[in-house]
């Protein structure tokens, strides 16, 4: 995380900084958009399976992981926990293999 701060800021953030700063990357991730997770409920109740692909860092991706409202989101796959980035070409290769694809099971991917 320090890396990715980082290369935002221009400079080596200082340890109280770096905390505030993922303080609130992970707070914006805990307040949806209420269109968007209507939409993402509807999606579900069809029998859509829903999916998540993020290039979050850790702290955000335990926070997701904990959010009452990711639960129809499965799997949620994260850059940080498959080793690479998008827009690397394995992360998408990964994320289909994980939602299954290839078995032709429906899913709605969402990529944040």
């Amino acid at each position: 995380m320090v890396e990715y701060w980082s290369a935002v800021l221009g400079h080596r953030p200082q340890r109280h900084k770096l905390d505030r700063l993922i303080g609130r990357d992970v707070a914006g991730w805990l307040h949806p958009n209420l269109e968007t997770l209507a939409a993402t409920e509807r999606a579900a109740m069809r029998g859509l399976r829903l999916a998540i692909l993020s290039n979050a860092p850790h702290e955000v991706a335990e926070a997701i992981d904990d959010a009452a409202w990711f639960a129809t989101f499965s799997p949620r796959l994260f850059s940080c926990r498959l080793g690479m980035n998008k827009p690397e070409r394995g992360i998408y290769a990964a994320a289909l293999k994980g939602v299954h694809l290839f078995d032709r099971y429906e899913y709605l991917l969402f990529t944040v």
